[in-house]
């Protein structure tokens, strides 16, 4: 008989007899005869789900071609019906994902709701489960041409690191669903996207061969990605979500984020030169000028288009929409409406919070503390943030001045091709009573 080799448990570290393997988190969740009968298994430590979540799906198990005995148990552990999915669905708890872009004021948003005193189960800035992923994906994307011209070991580890995000965020999903907790979750748009479209968005010219995998989702029937979903995740993993989709005017979104990235550039030059030593091995990729990639709309638009398309075939009305002019220009009438669309306490709004010791900010990596530094600076909402009825041509001539003639160029391009799709979104938002 051929066997399988062990393998560890990537989160509880138990080990696997051959051609038995159950993945833990869902051995864990059955009762211990049942668990103990078929695999022999036990958990070191428990997992934080326990409560059954149905038949166990037979794609789980790494069997070997002679192995009838589980070959047998696959049969009678049949995957769960769509039908029986749908209604799980159903009678899942609520799941609000805040969908943003770098620069659009959402640390302002996350503040004023007050996401600890609401049940949020605290993540780091709220979310981003996926920017992990990012840096391993952006410097293969910007530096190493089209995607089917990559080494196959780097392909298969920007797969390997966005599947590891999204076992990081469903960890985070069923910790908050075990404790009760509002789920409440913030990504930027562009971290969860596909790399294959990534690739051909950054060269139009080399359409890939390649195609990035679908995330494998947990509990789910069917992992399909369909034409509207530019991300890497399934379908049926984004239909379990409510988003909210954040924007704010090009001209100050974009014109903030080049900033921050000629920023990082100097803070990567300076801590260089500061090194004591020249480092060893293969060269870093250092962060250069933000690419097409970054400075686009076409993310956050796609993503609320695959939501209003399952959203009108499902007879809802369209996904929220905030503009971050609003959140500034009416924080008392806007932000209390949509806490309590979100299932928040609209009492626990607050304008106005304590600035952060030095010592909680001296924490922060400089580069959080780069892209972070409006709000730590803060201590209420600043309305002259808000773009108003801004001037793009005049924006322009105060480009030219702070970046340079050809740097200006590039961001008053970039700002133009990213309007339809904010004026487009803009019409679409939550308005102020």
């Amino acid at each position: 008989m051929s066997l399988v080799p062990k393998v560890v448990h990537r989160r509880c570290s138990s080990v696997a007899p051959p051609g038995k393997l159950i993945l833990c988190h869902l051995l864990c969740q059955l009762s211990p005869p049942l668990g103990a009968t078929w695999s022999g298994l036990r958990c070191k430590r428990p997992c934080q789900v326990l409560k059954p979540r149905g038949p166990l799906p037979s794609r789980l198990l790494l069997q070997t071609s002679q192995n009838t005995t589980t070959q047998t148990k696959a049969t009678e552990m049949a995957p769960a019906s769509e039908n029986e999915m749908d209604t799980a669905r159903k009678n899942q708890q609520a799941r609000h994902w805040l969908v943003t872009s770098p620069r659009t004021a959402s640390n302002l948003l996350i503040k004023m709701l007050n996401l600890d005193e609401q049940g949020v189960r605290p993540s780091h800035q709220g979310g981003y489960f996926f920017k992990p992923s990012v840096f391993v994906r952006f410097p293969l994307l910007f530096h190493d041409g089209p995607i089917d011209s990559w080494a196959q070991e780097d392909r298969v580890a920007v797969a390997k690191v966005m599947q590891s995000c999204l076992e990081t965020l469903q960890d985070h999903l069923e910790a908050s669903e075990a404790a009760g907790n509002t789920i409440f979750v913030k990504e930027h748009a562009m971290f969860v996207s596909n790399p294959s479209i990534e690739s051909h968005f950054l060269h139009p010219d080399h359409p890939p061969e390649w195609r990035s995998p679908v995330l494998e989702a947990r509990g789910m029937a069917s992992q399909t990605r369909s034409a509207l979903n530019i991300t890497a995740l399934p379908d049926e993993f984004l239909h379990t979500w409510t988003p909210t989709f954040l924007i704010r005017h090009p001209a100050l979104m974009l014109s903030s984020y080049y900033r921050t990235c000629l920023d990082h550039m100097k803070m990567a030059a300076a801590a260089a030169a500061a090194a004591p030593t020249a480092a060893t091995g293969p060269p870093k990729r250092k962060k250069g000028e933000p690419t097409d990639l970054e400075m686009s709309m076409k993310w956050i638009r796609t993503l609320y288009d695959f939501y209003a398309d399952y959203f009108s075939r499902e007879g809802k009305a369209g996904p929220v929409v905030l503009d971050a002019d609003d959140i500034m220009k009416h924080p008392t009438q806007l932000v209390p409406r949509y806490a309590s669309l979100v299932g928040m306490d609209p009492a626990k709004v607050r304008l106005s919070w304590e600035r952060p010791s030095e010592a909680s900010v001296k924490c922060l990596l400089p580069n959080e503390r780069r892209m972070l530094s409006t709000i730590l600076a803060s201590s209420g909402i600043d309305a002259s943030k808000a773009a108003g009825d801004i001037d793009i041509e005049q924006e322009a001539v105060k480009w030219k001045e702070e970046f340079g003639e050809e740097r200006a160029r590039k961001l008053a391009a970039w700002v133009r091709a990213a309007m339809p799709d904010y004026e487009f979104l803009r019409a679409r938002r939550m308005r102020a009573e």
